[in-house]
């Protein structure tokens, strides 16, 4: 029987360009999702914020 780290770096070793493009796929995109998603929750957030100062007045 095969060591499974034995098999799995054979796989990598024939597959390393389609791991390669894997990998700078999801460098590519997780930044930009991740930007967005921050983006996204930090408008909300300070809309929310923002109506509440209007709604009940500081002093």
């Amino acid at each position: 029987m095969a060591d499974p780290m034995t098999v799995i770096g054979a796989a990598f070793a024939e597959n390393w360009e389609i791991l390669v493009i894997i990998v700078l796929a999801a460098t590519s995109i997780i930044p930009w999702a991740g930007l967005w998603a921050l983006n996204f929750f930090n408008h909300n957030i300070w809309q929310e914020i923002g109506a509440m100062f209007k709604m009940q007045p500081i002093f």
